[in-house]
């Protein structure tokens, strides 16, 4: 028993002078800025010493008071030339904003250093794709447009600019143009210059990028002229006129030319002949005018429509589609039904309203009917069909639009989208009871509200910067040297520490505890067979050292004496005797 019980001593002993672990003076490392959504890595010791590096808790209650910026952590690697440690912030940080956070540096002779630690994490940089330059005719619909992209999953926001020159100085901002595409105005010839400032904000923090500039030419027509003429030219009074084949020519005021095929877009007069003879047709494109001669008979083959065909309704864009359409041409007399073997004009209908389409027998003969053409289905507004799950948040979250469901209301219809929207905002920064979340969809707008619930504000305290060091192979290190033992003694001792001892010398005074109820456990075992050996003579114990022979040859002595009391166990205060009753008892239980 007297080893044990020196065995726990000696432990108690160990714990206490943990109590004696010295600290030395605090840095203050600044690792400068890091960009959000890209990966980030830090050295932070170098491998002269330090054995451990953890964020520093300070009350020792397993809660560090300081937290390291989302996505980042505190990595450890071996120097395999030295077998120490070095330590290295790594990640991806999630968020834009200031950071302190403190850690602990743990020296091999129990001596410590805290590193007041400051990051400043950027939102990142938008990338943006602009579209191509743009040449187009005056009064045609034009439009530029930027495809913009953030690694760290930011809210983008955009302005539109106008310049006279190919650069993005000096230009002016377009009131109202905030979407990632804009439509110019084209209603004067001339070259523009557009380009888009994009804003990438990420928890509160924003940056933002100009894209390329995009030169979008509106082209004035100074001249056109009938390059191809329409396949029929011979007509009889009352024909109407067939432009299949048609083709004009347009010069431009920058020297260009193009070759206009679809007739659609032509002016032409006159479109019925009504008189025999020789007759000029009028062409005209953009203000300006040509023509080209057509020979119009006396009398001509009746052609008559029969059955119209099964579709005359029709959107803009739609293919003019004549099936069950039956003509019936009169010829000297002879009346023939045709359902087949004829060509029509215009193929596709451009234009609302009634429009004419003319069908064109292989013999020239031809006859014409109208069609309704209302426009196309087009986005009116959008509304918020169901609420997201979640509409309760702390500062500082994300919004979740899990559950939300939006609709699309348009001149005819409605339908559900599930994307091509975004949401302002995306954080949440300031407390509010009636947060407006914006839902955008193009031009169109939708708005829900939140509740914000108030949270712990962050204090962020500015530091010094440190200088780092650099190793042989240039990797740059902050470098936590242990201090001279006569400043280290100076040093007072830290909370931690002093709660880590505390630990240990409760832990080795349980474990004296439970040895002596071990002990006691045992020894009422042995009066236990005492009593049922009762017919054996005990033998008592005379003194410390050897144990007279019994003489009935009984191993068990008569009775168990009481050690005699100490000095030191008289010092003890009552309580505390009693409760170590027993632990310095020299005799050992055979």
């Amino acid at each position: 028993m007297k080893k044990r019980s020196t065995a726990v001593i000696l432990a108690v002993i160990i714990a206490l002078t943990t109590l004696c672990i010295s600290a030395s003076a605090d840095t203050w490392p600044n690792f400068g800025a890091a960009v959000a959504g890209s990966s980030y890595n830090q050295p932070i010791t170098d491998a002269d010493g330090a054995a451990a590096l953890v964020l520093y808790d300070e009350n020792a209650d397993g809660i560090p008071e300081t937290a390291l910026p989302a996505g980042l952590n505190l990595e450890v690697e071996i120097d395999p030339s030295t077998g120490l440690f070095r330590y290295y912030l790594r990640g991806v940080p999630l968020y834009a904003g200031d950071y302190s956070f403190v850690l602990a540096a743990l020296f091999a002779d129990n001596s410590f250093q805290l590193l007041h630690c400051t990051l400043r994490v950027e939102p990142a940089v938008p990338a943006v794709i602009s579209s191509q330059d743009i040449m187009c005719g005056m009064n045609e619909e034009a439009s530029v447009s930027v495809n913009a992209s953030s690694p760290d999953g930011g809210t983008l926001s955009y302005q539109w600019y106008v310049n006279s020159v190919p650069t993005t100085e000096g230009g002016l901002a377009i009131i109202g143009a905030i979407s990632n595409y804009y439509t110019v105005p084209t209603a004067e010839a001339g070259d523009s210059y557009y380009y888009c400032y994009v804003t990438n904000t990420n928890n509160g923090s924003a940056t933002g990028v100009y894209s390329q500039v995009i030169r979008v030419l509106v082209k004035g027509v100074s001249s056109i002229s009938v390059v191809t003429m329409p396949v029929v030219t011979q007509y009889s009074e009352g024909d109407a006129l067939n432009t299949l084949g048609l083709q004009i020519e347009a010069m431009y005021s920058d020297g260009t030319t193009e070759v206009i095929s679809d007739t659609s877009v032509l002016g032409i007069f006159p479109l019925v002949f009504d008189e025999a003879g020789e007759q000029d047709v009028t062409v005209s494109y953009k203000g300006k005018t040509c023509t080209f001669k057509v020979t119009v008979e006396k009398s001509k083959d009746l052609v008559e429509i029969v059955n119209m065909p099964y579709r005359t309704s029709y959107e803009v864009g739609d293919s003019v589609d004549i099936s069950g359409l039956v003509l019936k041409v009169t010829k000297k007399g002879q009346e023939t039904l045709v359902n087949d073997g004829f060509n029509w004009s215009p193929k596709i209908v451009t234009a609302e309203g009634s429009r004419t389409i003319t069908v064109i027998l292989a013999d020239g003969n031809s006859a014409t009917f109208n069609v309704s053409v209302a426009a196309g289905k087009k986005d009116q507004s959008i509304k918020i069909e169901t609420l997201p799950d979640k509409l309760t948040y702390k500062v500082g979250d994300r919004l979740d639009t899990r559950g939300l469901t939006i609709t699309v209301i348009t001149n005819k219809d409605s339908r559900v989208i599930n994307s091509g929207y975004s949401f302002s905002p995306t954080t949440f920064n300031e407390a509010n009871d009636n947060q407006t979340v914006t839902v955008r969809y193009g031009t169109f707008t939708a708005t829900f509200t939140v509740k914000v619930e108030s949270d712990e504000p962050v204090t962020v305290s500015p530091s010094p910067a440190v200088t780092p060091v650099s190793d042989k192979s240039g990797t740059e290190f902050i470098r936590v040297t242990p201090p001279p033992a006569e400043k280290r003694e100076e040093s007072g001792t830290p909370v931690i520490i002093i709660v880590l001892a505390a630990v240990i010398a409760l832990a080795a005074i349980a474990g004296a505890v439970i040895y002596i109820v071990m002990a006691k456990s045992a020894k009422k075992k042995t009066v236990a067979e005492q009593a049922d050996n009762a017919d054996e003579v005990p033998i008592p114990q005379q003194s410390e050292g050897d144990v007279p022979e019994p003489e009935n040859g009984s191993s068990e002595p008569e009775t168990e004496p009481k050690p005699p009391e100490s000095e030191h166990h008289n010092s003890l205060e009552p309580d505390k005797k009693d409760y170590f009753e027993g632990l310095f008892d020299d005799d050992e239980v055979k």
